[in-house]
């Protein structure tokens, strides 16, 4: 696999950084996270359970910016990359955010693979309490998991190269391997 860009979409706490390793097992890859975006900022702050003032999100887009431009003009093109994201569909930042991406994988000639994460509520919850998220400056409160859950929807987005898979009940390295598989099949 060459000059491939997987992004791997879906709640905060589904996997997304997890999945994304085991794939970088199988196929040689960069990952970039969106915390390897997020955390220059966030470690700048106070993290706390509370809801992050709408600038850090302005600062955060301008950090992807900058990778988004290093990946376009300076990274080789037979690099793979893995990207991670939380996108939800009332955000225009989100929506925006995707299809910049998809608009690099264009400008590169890349194959483009969305993948949505999809969870129940409570793997989520589950997945979203674990300490070691803390440790990555990750919120680790049930109460905003189940909030979120409930009230924000994962963006809804058209792709031909759009996988599905829900990760409520299978680890990580079986998730990576469907993920493969799909990308063998149909990519």
């Amino acid at each position: 696999m060459q000059n491939t860009i997987i992004y791997l979409i879906g709640h905060a706490g589904t996997g997304k950084y997890t999945i994304a390793k085991e794939l970088c097992k199988h196929i040689d890859a960069k990952l970039v996270d969106n915390h390897y975006i997020n955390n220059p900022v966030f470690n700048l702050l106070e993290m706390t359970d509370e809801e992050l003032p709408e600038k850090v999100w302005d600062l955060t887009d301008r950090v992807k910016s900058i990778i988004f431009e290093t990946i376009a003009e300076l990274s080789p093109k037979h690099y793979n990359f893995i990207m991670t994201n939380v996108l939800y569909e009332d955000e225009a930042r989100d929506h925006k955010n995707f299809y910049k991406l998809m608009e690099l994988a264009e400008d590169r000639s890349s194959t483009f693979v969305p993948v949505l994460l999809d969870i129940s509520e409570e793997a989520l919850v589950k997945r979203r309490t674990d300490k070691g998220r803390k440790e990555r400056l990750k919120d680790t409160s049930a109460e905003n998991a189940r909030r979120e859950y409930a009230e924000k929807e994962i963006l809804a987005f058209e792709h031909d190269n759009r996988f599905d898979i829900d990760v409520s009940d299978i680890p990580p390295d079986e998730t990576a391997a469907k993920i493969l598989e799909h990308i063998q099949k149909n990519c």
